[in-house]
């Protein structure tokens, strides 16, 4: 599942799930930026979960540069 913030049109969270298994995992995208010719999330949250057990990583992109 994809979902597009409506104001933006840019990804706002995708979502990839096995129910049969209790496994989701879930990526979000915020703040989005502007870095020369692209524009860019600066911060991605994303949670794996695997029955009871929830694992996440939050990533914020601080300087990015292009070769």
């Amino acid at each position: 599942m994809f979902q597009i913030e409506p104001k933006n049109f840019k990804m706002a969270s995708q979502q990839l799930s096995q129910p049969l298994k209790k496994r989701l995992l879930q990526g979000n995208y915020t703040d989005y930026q502007k870095i020369g010719k692209y524009i860019l999330p600066q911060r991605i949250a994303v949670a794996a979960i695997e029955g009871e057990e929830r694992k996440t990583v939050d990533i914020e992109y601080k300087n990015i540069e292009f070769d």
